[in-house]
């Protein structure tokens, strides 16, 4: 028997947790690093970081590649990609080793979500396509349970690089059986040159509100997730108490990627996105004002939750904006993960910078002004009724 569509969004769901899993396996071990490879603070926070920048530098060429050659095929070697990254990391008898290991990862990463999106959204109907990328969103943010977990607890026991060995079965596991799919309408048809798909790209309102959506959730999130455990260990909570609010917005994140998939009419979608800014503004507003530690903790969990919503509702936007610019998913799917990275690279060095100039405070409450600020255009966009396709309305006959 053929695999059916929910098998296989099922599996991308599970391409989104072996991803996350991947990106925070190596949180708790960060300290035995440092110690066993002599290494500084700043090495450890590049390790950290190479991630993310392998995700910038390859989220555009990753998608076109995947418009070019099919979404399943660069998907797989993705996946590939991560099965060789994660034994290399288990392998690593060095900082350098580690390192590049690290990039493979986050190589990985980047193709995943480029080419693994636009593989989803061309074997999805359109009113099904929310609550397939809803569920892969919920896989990731299981997959930020999972992987501290897994280099933690599991590594503890089994050993840390036994450990990295188990994703990287997990990934030759999740291959093989991803391998029995198909692959999507080829977009080459689509497809002209990179600077004209990215011109189309420019004129379309609903990709250009999937970019402004990710670059603001990506920039505040990324900020909110290196202050608030600050200001916990300031008020002297434990790092395992830390540890155990990120998991519990993490699985708030992902019972919410699967309730918000289920709005089906975009409109309603785009409109859930606004409501999670303005509780993602309004939690800033209230982290300036220095509440006590519970009221921090309280936020911590909601803040972390409520994103997810935007980011459901980012891809489908772009989803519909490749289909009515005639761009391959892949190019916008890629514009959309350069611009994620960007923000989630961007956001922590901001914030803390803000913070290390002038206060905390004055950070969160940067990150409520920019926040509230993009609240009226996704309201606005859910409101017009003008055609998205001349470039010069928001969502029109889409929502």
């Amino acid at each position: 028997m053929l695999p059916t569509p929910r098998s296989f969004a099922l599996l991308l769901l599970a391409l989104g947790a072996l991803d996350l899993a991947t990106y925070s396996a190596i949180v708790p071990l960060l300290g035995d690093y440092q110690a066993r490879l002599g290494v500084s603070d700043a090495e450890i926070g590049l390790l950290v970081a190479s991630y993310s920048v392998a995700v910038v530098v390859v989220s555009i060429p990753a998608g076109r590649a995947a418009d070019r050659f099919g979404a399943r095929r660069i998907t797989l070697a993705s996946i590939g990609l991560y099965a060789v990254a994660n034994v290399g990391f288990a392998l690593a008898d060095g900082y350098g080793s580690l390192l590049l290991a690290r990039v493979g990862q986050g190589c990985g990463s980047g193709v995943a979500w480029s080419a693994g999106l636009a593989w989803l959204t061309s074997r999805t109907a359109p009113d099904e396509r929310a609550a397939a990328i809803g569920r892969m969103t919920a896989g990731a943010s299981l997959g930020l349970i999972a992987g501290p977990l897994l280099g933690g607890a599991v590594g503890g026991a089994i050993g840390v690089r036994e450990a990295f060995i188990v994703l990287a079965l997990a990934s030759a596991l999740l291959l093989a059986l991803l391998a029995r799919h198909a692959d999507g309408p080829s977009a080459t048809d689509r497809d002209g040159s990179l600077r004209a798909g990215v011109a189309i790209a420019r004129r379309s309102a609903p990709i250009r509100l999937s970019i402004l959506l990710s670059a603001v959730v990506g920039t505040v999130g990324g900020a909110l997730q290196t202050l608030l455990p600050l200001d916990l260990d300031a008020a002297g909570m434990s790092e395992s108490a830390i540890g155990a609010l990120f998991g519990l917005s993490a699985a708030g994140a992902a019972a919410i990627s699967l309730l918000g998939g289920r709005l089906g009419h975009l409109r309603r979608l785009v409109l859930a996105a606004g409501a999670a800014l303005a509780l993602l503004a309004g939690a800033s507003a209230i982290l300036a004002t220095s509440p006590p530690s519970a009221a921090i903790a309280v936020l911590l969990v909601v803040q972390g939750a409520v994103q997810s919503v935007v980011y459901i509702a980012a891809f489908t936007l772009a989803s519909v904006g490749a289909e009515l610019a005639a761009v391959g998913y892949g190019l916008v799917m890629g514009v959309v993960n350069l611009v994620w990275g960007l923000a989630t690279v961007a956001g922590p060095v901001v914030g803390g910078g803000v913070s290390a100039a002038t206060s905390a405070a004055v950070a969160y409450l940067a990150a409520a002004i920019l926040t509230a600020g993009s609240i009226a255009i996704p309201l606005r966009a859910a409101r017009s009724r003008r055609c998205p396709s001349t470039g010069d309305g928001a969502l029109g006959g889409v929502i």
